[in-house]
């Protein structure tokens, strides 16, 4: 993962690890974020904790900021979208020279000369199609099938804008938070985009991003913080296709300038490494940097990834437009969801936004919508008076997954060439056979706590749900977990039936079935 401070996650970045320009201008930081020297560097003040976070007084400037620009919400969407379509009209292309309106700025666009600049790190990235220098940058080989399916998703993104906007530009991608450039330069030559925006707040990474994007004639390179970048592109009214955010602990805080960012039918690919506060490890956490409840969970990881998906469904509708996921996955370290924006919410859309119950006793989950909102029934405890439920939320209770998005995805030229490793392709296939609906996840083991034994088989245990007429499947976002919409009781009935019996089915009862 290429974060903005070039390091795996974890506590905030110290000052000594910095290069000693970027520690002066980190330690010069403002509340705002201001660069005070004349070049722009220092790291995203998105990390746990935050800097705008950490500073009611810059949390107030900015409040009183969008109070002042408030308006009804049926005008300001009206608005937005017009904003949107006059954008569309009069894009400036990644390779353009743009004037500053940020302030004095490091800029670089590619096939200008580098001439005494070099690598430090001899060392050699070969990845899919691309070879480059590691150097300074942050680069993390296990993350390559995230890389990989965001080669994918941008083939599939410029295919969809050749067919049916033929008359306008290629591919316009920017990188938030590129690290060493791998997956500005992937997008580039895999995904043949028209013009790729690399950029990473740390200004000593300027070199070594200018030298493994040389190779490739469409791009520019920047060494902005994140929200001046952003903040610039909604100033100029510049919009891309793809926004790739790899960032450093929660994002947050970057969900609304980023979609501001993004064209419509766009895509904004966010990956988060805040893996305390969204799994329930850091109940205040969730509160300040999610606006949500996180509790302890058994599917922790697509806890999280609901979590974050509902905050960037929240901001979406703040501005009047919808959104829809394409793809959400983790391996435990990383929450990855990618997020295809609409110019309007979907019909009843808001239904999509719930909360979640878990009971620690029984082991028995439900989901609520937040505009049917309830009483929550009785869970299984034999003790009702002492039950407890614990609720996280509001948070993204529908589909995870566009199986139509992912079928294109698999049928892209890169997913039949070096584009897609071995570990990409497995990861492929599981997000195509899980949409993520119903929102309700068990482990095995959890059923086998509860049943006595060892863990139940899960596919016999899918397919006898789905004979009597449940919605069953396993989970891609989390190994060995089953997703059923099957009541509890019944689920547990099933499960103890096909440990006894293998997989044979267990015995038809139609007055527990729909």
């Amino acid at each position: 993962m290429q974060g903005a401070l070039g390091q795996a996650p974890g506590p905030v970045r110290p000052a000594a690890s910095l290069s000693r320009g970027a520690a002066r201008r980190l330690n010069e930081l403002g509340g705002e974020g201001a660069i005070a020297e004349g070049t722009a560097g220092g790291t995203q003040p998105i990390g746990p904790p935050s800097q705008a976070a950490a500073n009611p007084e810059a949390r107030s400037r900015e409040s009183s900021s969008q109070e002042g620009t408030s308006q009804d919400p049926r005008s300001q969407a009206q608005h937005s979208q017009a904003q949107h379509r006059q954008g569309e009209a009069n894009l400036d292309s990644p390779s353009q020279a743009a004037a500053s309106q940020e302030g004095v700025f490091e800029d670089s666009r590619l096939g200008a000369s580098s001439a005494g600049e070099r690598v430090v790190d001899p060392g050699t990235i070969e990845e899919g199609a691309v070879r480059l220098q590691a150097g300074s940058g942050f680069f993390r080989p296990e993350s390559r099938p995230s890389r990989d399916l965001g080669v994918l998703l941008a083939q599939h993104l410029a295919a969809q804008r050749r067919r049916d906007r033929p008359e306008a530009p290629g591919l316009r991608v920017l990188d938030l938070m590129a690290g060493c450039g791998i997956r500005s330069l992937r997008y580039g030559i895999e995904a043949g985009a028209a013009g790729v925006w690399a950029n990473d707040a740390d200004p000593d990474r300027l070199a070594l991003l200018q030298a493994n994007l040389a190779g490739f004639g469409g791009g520019r390179c920047t060494t902005r913080t994140a929200q001046k970048l952003l903040a610039g592109c909604l100033l100029r009214e510049q919009r891309f296709d793809l926004i790739d955010l790899d960032a450093f602990g929660c994002p947050s805080a970057l969900v609304p300038l980023a979609l501001e960012a993004l064209a419509f039918d766009g895509v904004l690919y966010l990956a988060s490494t805040d893996g305390r506060s969204p799994t329930g490890h850091d109940r205040p956490a969730a509160i300040r940097s999610l606006g949500a409840a996180a509790r302890a969970h058994p599917a922790s990881w697509e806890l999280a990834l609901r979590l974050q998906l509902g905050v960037q469904a929240r901001a979406a509708w703040v501005l009047g437009r919808g959104l829809e996921p394409v793809f959400s996955f983790s391996e435990g370290r990383t929450f990855r969801t990618a997020v295809r924006l609409r110019r309007k919410p979907g019909p009843q859309a808001e239904r999509l936004l719930g909360l979640l119950a878990h009971c620690h006793g029984c082991g028995d989950q439900q989901v609520q919508n937040l505009l049917q909102l309830r009483q929550w029934r009785p869970c299984l405890c034999p003790d009702q008076a002492n039950a407890r439920l614990s609720i996280s939320g509001p948070l993204w209770i529908g589909p995870l997954q566009d199986p139509a998005s992912l079928e294109a995805m698999a049928s892209a030229p890169g997913a039949d060439s070096a584009s897609l490793s071995p570990a990409g392709a497995r990861l492929l296939v599981k997000l195509r056979r899980d949409d993520g609906l119903p929102a309700r996840c068990w482990p095995l083991a959890e059923l086998a706590k509860r049943l006595g034994g060892g863990p139940p088989p899960l596919e016999p245990l899918v397919q006898a749900l789905r004979q009597q007429g449940w919605s069953a499947q396993a989970s891609a976002v989390m190994p060995a977990q089953l997703r059923s919409d099957a009541p509890w009781d019944r689920l547990l009935a099933v499960a103890a039936h096909v440990s006894q019996a293998g997989a044979a089915p267990a015995p038809h009862d139609a007055a527990l079935n729909r």
